[in-house]
């Protein structure tokens, strides 16, 4: 009797281990699929779809800075707000050199250009014996309530909405009356005025203009004397921008 009674005590003992052993393999089981899901989310959450992170990600590190954005320091900047960076300096080595021919009526070198809104251009021409070099302006202006203020001629207010050329400097602005040449398209004799392209610099002898978006920067590279000028505004400088502090 003892040994039977022994007996049935030993196997009762391996029958609990072997419940013991299964409900702990179970549970490691378990464990580890709950682990293994949570690996398996998180690339989902970090990757997720690929045009929203990058939406996100730009408007936090934009690609480039906002316009009118201050100048990193050491970087160059333009003499008056809004003109051409490198405008009162040397010739940009990417400038091309306008078409010339020889005027019908003055017999000088000379070229123009016009913008490709046509409300801005130049015309430019060997000194005459008065040392006139031509002139550019915007044809928007040309009104008594030019920005610019106007002269009053026979009882009439002309807007001011050229600005002289000569002596290899931008004159104080004026009136005018009449077509200027770039305005002339084509010209009666036959010369087409180049459209200056947005991005593009032009010189002639020692004038250089440079066209952008905003706004159409000339100067003189012996003087550094130049005007920008824009529909908003037409602002005459001296010299190059410095760099930002």
């Amino acid at each position: 009797m003892n040994s039977t009674s022994g007996n049935k005590t030993v196997l009762a003992l391996l029958a609990t281990a072997v419940v013991l052993v299964s409900a702990l393999v179970v549970a490691v089981i378990l464990v580890i699929d709950a682990e293994g899901d949570d690996r398996a989310a998180a690339p989902s959450a970090v990757n997720g779809d690929p045009t929203t992170v990058g939406t996100s990600t730009s408007s936090v590190m934009p690609d480039s800075s906002p316009a009118g954005s201050p100048a990193s320091p050491g970087q160059a900047t333009p003499p008056v707000p809004g003109a051409y960076v490198g405008a009162g300096g040397p010739r940009p080595a990417t400038a091309q050199p306008l078409p010339t021919y020889v005027s019908r009526y003055g017999k000088l070198r000379s070229a123009h250009l016009v913008t490709p809104t046509g409300r801005i251009g130049c015309d430019f021409n060997q000194p005459d014996a008065e040392g006139a070099q031509g002139l550019c302006g915007i044809t928007s202006y040309n009104k008594s309530s030019s920005p610019l203020g106007c002269v009053t001629r026979s009882g009439t207010c002309k807007g001011r909405w050229i600005f002289p050329l000569a002596a290899n400097r931008v004159g104080a602005p004026t009136d005018g009356s009449g077509t200027t040449g770039w305005m002339n398209q084509p010209a009666t004799d036959g010369y087409q005025v180049p459209v200056a392209a947005y991005g593009n610099q032009y010189y002639f002898d020692d004038w250089i203009c440079a066209s952008e978006s905003n706004g159409l920067t000339c100067w003189n590279t012996t003087t550094g004397s130049g005007v920008f000028l824009a529909v908003e505004q037409a602002v005459r400088f001296d010299g190059p921008g410095g760099t930002s502090g």
